[in-house]
């Protein structure tokens, strides 16, 4: 009876060595071919990039070391300046320049005369009053003169038919044998709506004439 139970351990033993070492070749071999793909993946993943080439441009290599430091110095507190202490440069005012104002008024058309003394030219009477023209900076007299003879001088003005007296600034000249342009200074205008003709006058007889006069007034 002993001797039965004893060979039957001997043989329960065997069979679970034999299926002891059939499994562990089935893992070996399981094992195995799973090792590749494994591998395969390590070197892909682990696989090294290849390094980048700098190439430093002839200005950087000018820079001297201590060049850059400067930059880099000036570059990092700009980084930590705060918003109030970033200023922003005020834009400067443009200038801008306005042509004054002028306004004119046109004093009959034309006249001429050989006299030697001051006569009134018919067709040039009007009435100003400076107050009319609030803001009013200056007044002037402008017209065209023509003196017939070059060698004797011909002659122009406003007289205040009002007040009696000529407009303080008003005579003008010319020995021009052509029509010459001739533009007054500021006029002394006296206050109140006065009335205003234009004179005339030659000497030694020769023929004055004269176009276009008008006043200017400047705002």
């Amino acid at each position: 009876m002993q001797g039965r139970f004893f060979n039957f351990t001997i043989w329960v033993a065997g069979g679970l060595m034999i299926l002891n070492l059939l499994f562990l070749d089935f893992f070996l071999v399981l094992k195995q071919k799973k090792e590749p793909q494994i591998t395969e993946f390590a070197q892909t993943t682990s696989e090294t990039p290849t390094p980048t080439t700098v190439f430093i441009s002839s200005k950087e290599e000018d820079c001297s070391s201590w060049c850059k430091d400067y930059i880099e110095e000036r570059i990092s507190k700009l980084a930590y300046l705060a918003p109030s202490e970033i200023t922003t440069p005020t834009p400067k005012a443009e200038k801008t320049f306005s042509s004054p104002k002028i306004f004119y008024i046109t004093i009959g058309s034309s006249g001429s005369t050989s006299n030697t003394s001051w006569i009134d030219i018919a067709g040039t009477d009007f009435y100003f009053d400076l107050a009319d023209y609030q803001g009013a900076k200056a007044v002037r007299f402008e017209v065209s003169l023509q003196s017939y003879l070059s060698s004797d001088p011909s002659y122009i003005r406003i007289y205040d038919v009002s007040n009696k007296r000529a407009v303080d600034g008003s005579e003008l000249t010319t020995r021009s044998p052509s029509f010459e342009y001739l533009q007054s200074g500021d006029l002394t205008i006296w206050r109140g709506n006065n009335l205003y003709r234009i004179q005339i006058k030659g000497s030694s007889g020769n023929l004055v004439n004269f176009i276009s006069p008008r006043l200017k007034i400047i705002f």
